[in-house]
């Protein structure tokens, strides 16, 4: 998205704004809710406007002419059918999470050639095979709300990005979550007010250093590897804070042959 600058975005979310509360929402983006209740809460946010990130996505991806898209955590598949609302005849649209519970998602995107459903750690590069996507033109990261993990997402992710791109995520002023956005030194934009109460982020990846698909894809597999000894480690601490605790483990002991968890 050679086009895409700090200008171009401004005059955009311009734009939205004066469109998003007009947005009319298709009948096939609805047509998984039900009349329970559960849903029905659902729609009144939709309504009332509490959360218009879901009428702001298909709006910038139509607008900007995004087609290369990737979605971080789809849990319920709320924000994946709106996306999916927008997406051109072209599009190659990429949908992660570790649950498979996309009950809002409309039938016909399972069978949809432009839409792809992937299920593991979005960190972990193996879930897609052979084909790690390139050159992503935008990414919606909307997974756990803490600093850590969107952290981790972006030491990957960014090497899949193109050259410029939008990395737009949800819920950053929950937990610790803020500290990402703000250390961002890309040109961003906090749309809290208009997008949604409990935070919401965007900002424009512009690649510093010109590398080769192969040496992207390489950076990318190294931060991932980054990413699982980080876990590992802190698995291994707390496994150690255990070993210091002999009354705990114990008794952690007892449940798990109880349970017949341990013989």
């Amino acid at each position: 998205m050679e086009n895409l600058s700090p200008n171009v975005i401004n005059k955009t979310i311009a734009e939205i704004k004066n469109e998003i509360d007009d947005y009319e929402v298709t009948p096939e983006t609805l047509s998984k809710f039900t009349d329970k209740p559960s849903d029905q809460e659902c729609l009144t946010i939709i309504k009332n406007g509490e959360s218009k990130y879901l009428k702001f996505l298909p709006l910038i991806i139509k607008k900007l002419g995004l087609k290369k898209i990737i979605e971080l955590g789809n849990r319920e598949g709320f924000s994946t059918a709106f996306i999916y609302a927008s997406l051109p005849p072209d599009a190659n649209f990429i949908t992660i999470d570790l649950e498979k519970d996309q009950r809002y998602c409309p039938d016909r995107m399972f069978t949809d050639k432009r839409v792809n459903f992937i299920f593991g750690d979005v960190c972990d590069l193996s879930i897609f095979k052979d084909d790690v996507p390139m050159d992503t033109e935008f990414i919606f990261s909307d997974t756990i709300h803490y600093d850590f993990q969107v952290r981790d997402e972006f030491s990957v992710y960014q090497y899949l990005l193109a050259d410029k791109a939008l990395f737009a995520i949800d819920d950053i002023n929950l937990n610790d979550k803020r500290k990402f956005f703000d250390s961002v030194e890309f040109s961003k934009w906090d749309l809290t007010e208009l997008c949604h109460v409990s935070g919401w982020g965007l900002f424009l990846y512009e690649r510093k250093e010109k590398l080769t698909r192969d040496e992207r894809l390489l950076k990318a597999y190294q931060a991932m590897g980054a990413v699982f000894v980080r876990k590992f480690q802190e698995k291994e601490k707390k496994l150690n804070e255990l070993e210091a605790k002999p009354t705990l483990k114990k008794n952690i002991k007892l449940v798990l042959k109880k349970t017949g968890l341990l013989k």
